[in-house]
């Protein structure tokens, strides 16, 4: 093998360890292991593709995803693509200003489907794909581009207002209308297109429990006062029809999740919050979980009328392995608690979900992925019976120079079927000497197998990939995808089967989609 190509190999040997070191350091320390699942899983079945299309390349792609449907934009012009087997992207608008965009967000209401785009050129805006109506955000008397675009940075979508709160910064500094780059804030309706511009200098804080209500801080010329908005109308009310005793939303420029916690300040404790439920499309979950510290919400799903959550502690990161609570919307106050550490989840049909847990392996550094049934709380592993990488000899696991660590990425289908998963596994082994710069006639057979001076016992570099979906009811089908190579840029999958991958380079992406043979699942 050329010289060239042996440094290139290495090199990408050298950067999956990193990779895997970093995640590593990420693990608690305390992380304990959860026993296998209690219930035997159901036969694994293949996954067979049985089509296979190449889309092309597309300056954006952005999943709608409670439509069944991807946006797509090649120069000028939008697309829609519908998911259905042979389906072509459809042209819906061409304008100008769409040119050098990026999508951020995808608002449907009813036949409406609103998209907030960020442009390079122009202040940011937003359009409704069906009738091609724009709605600008403009900012007066600030230089359009300038140093530096206006972008949407977060955004606070209220459905059942028909309204979206827009929070844009980062615009040209000399002629910015805030010191310090802060913020403007914008309301926009869903089913007009007006928008609203609030006074310069508001700051969102945060809302009522049904999120019907907006609060803002108002500038200090106004004394801080707080300033109260209808989310249905966009104008201000007399006074504040709530107190945060009772139960708020915070507003946070990182969440744009449906979901959002509901907080609540106890007398005599300042300004301290407590976990109080979830708001969820404008019902307000009032939850006791008897709390007497702060926690705050780390990730929250609703489906088929059941939400999930999980509470991180104040100072963790949403990383971090917690409780996993599952409520009925029909009974928000008899939450139950899934008696595990949870990293991650995804909510299926009837309360069943997938959950991942970390503290597996040697080194508890892995993560596996657990189906569990909502009727009866059995549970079982994802990958069982699934042959794996074979076991290290536990001296060798053990040593501070092996890595051998199974990551799980659960990846939850859109669209208005039911609800699957796609497991995405990957297993890295490998010997960290590796750093050692050994000399490259060291390198022995495939190039994997690394030789170092005065050692016995090495390690191979391996990389194992899996890929399984499971259904809302407990069916699992494994795929012969991704198991070579480099894992997509974007991996979407829509609830029918349809898989989207997606690959980006020189600003391109190139499109290819893939049409899985699942058992049929009605909606």
């Amino acid at each position: 093998m050329p010289q060239r190509d042996v440094r290139h190999k290495m090199m990408k040997i050298s950067l999956g360890l990193l990779a895997s070191i970093l995640c590593s350091l990420s693990v608690p320390i305390n992380a304990e292991s959860t026993p296998p699942g209690d219930s035997k899983a159901p036969p694994l079945l293949d996954c067979e593709v049985t089509s296979q299309r190449d889309l092309g390349a597309w300056d954006d792609a952005f999943v709608c995803e409670d439509k069944d449907m991807l946006v797509l934009r090649r120069g000028d012009t939008l697309y829609t693509l519908l998911m259905g087997e042979g389906a072509q992207p459809k042209k819906i608008v061409t304008l100008d200003a769409l040119s050098h965009t990026r999508i951020i967000a995808c608002i449907p209401l009813g036949e409406r489907v609103w998209l907030l785009l960020n442009s390079t050129e122009t202040d940011a805006f937003a359009v409704e794909v069906n009738s091609a109506k724009v709605a600008d955000f403009k900012i007066p008397n600030l230089t359009i581009p300038g140093s530096l675009a206006p972008r949407i940075s977060s955004y606070v979508t209220v459905p059942h207002a028909d309204a979206v709160i827009l929070m844009i910064e980062g615009g040209d500094r000399e002629t910015w209308p805030r010191d310090g780059n802060r913020p403007v804030y914008f309301w926009m309706s869903l089913t007009t297109g007006n928008v609203v511009r609030f006074p310069i200098g508001w700051d969102l804080n945060y809302f009522s429990m049904d999120q019907g209500v907006a609060v803002f801080r108002r500038t200090k010329e106004e004394a801080f006062r707080r300033q109260a908005i209808s989310m249905q109308t966009g104008a201000s009310l007399d006074s504040i029809p709530f107190g945060k005793a009772n139960g708020y939303v915070p507003f946070n420029w990182t969440d744009t999740h449906a979901v959002k916690p509901i907080y609540m300040n106890r007398p005599k404790m300042g300004d301290q919050v407590f976990f109080r439920g979830l708001s969820v499309k404008g019902r307000a979950f009032l939850i006791d979980l008897d709390l007497d510290e702060t926690f705050y919400l780390s990730q929250a799903m609703e489906t088929d009328g059941f939400v999930g959550f999980r509470l991180r502690r104040e100072g963790g990161s949403g990383g971090e392995p917690s409780p996993l609570w599952i409520v009925k919307a029909e009974n928000p106050t008899s939450p139950e608690s899934v008696p595990i550490s949870v990293t991650n989840f995804a909510l299926l049909k009837a309360g069943n979900s997938v959950i991942c847990t970390t503290g597996h392996g040697v080194k508890k550094a892995s993560s596996e992925a657990f189906f569990r049934a909502s009727h009866d709380k059995s549970m079982w592993n994802v990958l069982d019976g699934v042959a794996r990488l074979p076991e290290l000899e536990r001296d060798l696991a053990e040593k501070d120079y092996v890595q051998d660590q199974m990551t799980t990425r659960l990846i939850a289908g859109f669209g208005n079927q039911n609800p699957i998963v796609l497991c995405l596994y990957e297993h890295f082994r490998g010997d960290m000497r590796s750093y050692g710069f050994p000399n490259e006639e060291k390198i022995r057979g495939d190039m994997r197998s690394l030789v170092f001076p005065n050692e016995e016992k090495t390690v191979k570099i391996e990389l194992w990939r899996r890929a399984v979906v499971v259904t809302s009811e407990g069916k699992r089908r494994m795929t012969g995808l991704f198991r070579e190579g480099r894992v997509p840029d974007i991996l979407w999958v829509h609830n029918s089967g349809i898989l989207i991958t997606g690959y980006t380079e020189g600003g391109k992406t190139g499109l290819t989609t893939y049409t899985l043979d699942l058992p049929h699942t009605a909606k």
